[in-house]
């Protein structure tokens, strides 16, 4: 019995000390809690990025849906939706209906979805048929086959979205396949529309 005392109350002089130990250091944790859009980060937008170095809304000259020079930076005034996407990429092809829902649930004049791609010169029609078909031609065509903005924005890889506020600043910041037309992700954008940050 002796003996069982003897590391028993060793043991809870631990259990003790482990216990100040973690109430020392949740108490001390600087970071400031959630707040604003970081507390809707959840479910389909759970590995969304808000970056400490935002780059600028490109200004530089892409493809239109008219085939001639269109800038990002004149679209401002809407929240956009930046979706950098190709013909090649099946992650891509997969979640542009999701897109496409998300434009559905909200006005233009407050919201539009920018699908740009990234293929060739030479495939861009196809690009443009695909992107019909996959929108139901509820969606623009832009495309940057030079990847000037796509630079630009530092961009890595594909499908990469990028959602800007009205003012053109970079709000968030995703990459890879995701569902954007979720209850979550709706809750997100509506946060976006009204201002929050």
């Amino acid at each position: 019995m002796g003996g069982l005392t003897r590391f028993a109350i060793p043991g809870l002089v631990l259990i003790g000390l482990a216990s100040i130990v973690y109430v020392w250091l949740t108490a001390s944790d600087t970071r400031p809690p959630p707040s604003g859009l970081s507390t809707l980060v959840r479910g389909s937008l759970a590995d969304i990025e808000f970056r400490a170095e935002k780059p600028l809304l490109p200004s530089e000259d892409i493809i239109g849906p008219n085939d001639g020079p269109a800038k990002l930076t004149d679209l401002k005034g809407s929240v956009l939706v930046v979706n950098y996407w190709a013909t090649w990429c099946p992650p891509c092809v997969k979640e542009m209906p999701t897109l496409v829902n998300l434009q559905d649930a909200f006005p233009k004049d407050t919201l539009k979805v920018i699908p740009i791609t990234v293929d060739r010169v030479g495939d861009l029609p196809m690009a443009r048929e695909q992107l019909s078909d996959l929108s139901d031609g509820k969606l623009p065509f832009y495309a940057d086959p030079t990847y000037g903005v796509v630079y630009d924005t530092k961009t890595t890889g594909f499908p990469t979205t990028i959602v800007y506020n009205v003012a053109g600043e970079e709000v968030a910041f995703y990459e890879g396949e995701t569902d954007w037309d979720t209850p979550e992700a709706i809750a997100f954008f509506e946060a976006v529309v009204a201002g929050e940050s």
